[in-house]
């Protein structure tokens, strides 16, 4: 074998077990997915939702969410309307 082949052979086998390495990882826990719907895409339910919040500068709004789900499964856990803001 050459040289120049043995390199491409160890590189192969060394990147073959870091994939093995990182099928190993178990996820367990939760993980919040923020969700911020563009503008282009504001309905009138959406705008008088508890999802609209104004912006810290005051001179505008946004609407979102922040999704809760459980990472092993992907089932949503809870979803809160609004992007930091507490709504009345």
């Amino acid at each position: 074998m050459t040289r120049r082949r043995a390199i491409g052979v160890r590189l192969h086998l060394a990147i073959a077990m870091t994939a093995l390495a990182v099928v190993c990882v178990v996820l367990t826990g939760q993980r919040v997915l923020r969700v911020t719907v563009n503008r282009a895409n504001y309905t009138s339910q959406l705008t008088a939702s508890d999802a609209r919040c104004p912006t810290a500068d005051g001179r505008g709004f946004t609407v979102g969410f922040d999704i809760t789900f459980d990472v092993h499964t992907g089932a949503i856990v809870y979803v809160k309307p609004g992007l930091d803001c507490v709504v009345c």
